[in-house]
């Protein structure tokens, strides 16, 4: 017969767990807050150095040159990548590339705003002591998180 655990964050949201043989007496839920998504903002400046760092790549592969990482591959497995990369240079603008990257950012970032997840508790682990719901907790608040909050597990049943 499963244990079954619930805990109730401060907004009401009830998290529930079912274990077969262990047994909880703590969880921890974290709220990241508006803080941890403002700081989840697209930055054009690192996506554009991101994405220089990639069409930089690609451009050396389109000459042959490969990061000794990749030398392993072998000849013929590098002399095909090396000719989709000509190809898709081709068909690719360095100018093109940053664009489509900052746009799909903002597209993340806006679904992540309209998703509210990060103004929802969200559990983070079970623990069976206090002592390491603490320990747990404290790892998310070095982090900065808005809450970090441990809740007691209640038994439900059996």
């Amino acid at each position: 017969m499963p244990n079954k655990f619930t805990a109730i964050d401060p907004q009401g949201t009830v998290h529930k767990r079912t274990s077969q043989n262990r047994s909880y007496a703590f969880t921890v839920v974290v709220l990241s807050g508006a803080a941890m998504l403002e700081r989840a903002r697209p930055d054009a400046a690192k996506i554009k150095q991101q994405n220089d760092a990639s069409w930089d790549r690609i451009e050396n592969e389109a000459k042959g040159i490969f990061p000794k990482s990749e030398q392993w591959r072998g000849e013929k497995a590098l002399a095909g990548w090396q000719a989709f990369s000509i190809e898709w240079m081709q068909t690719h603008t360095r100018e093109g590339e940053l664009a489509e990257a900052i746009a799909n950012a903002e597209k993340r970032y806006a679904a992540r705003v309209a998703g509210g997840a990060d103004l929802r508790y969200h559990n983070v682990g079970w623990c069976s002591r206090r002592d390491l719901a603490e320990k747990l907790a404290n790892t998310y608040r070095v982090h900065n998180h808005e809450d970090v909050r441990i809740l007691e597990a209640v038994k439900v049943g059996g």
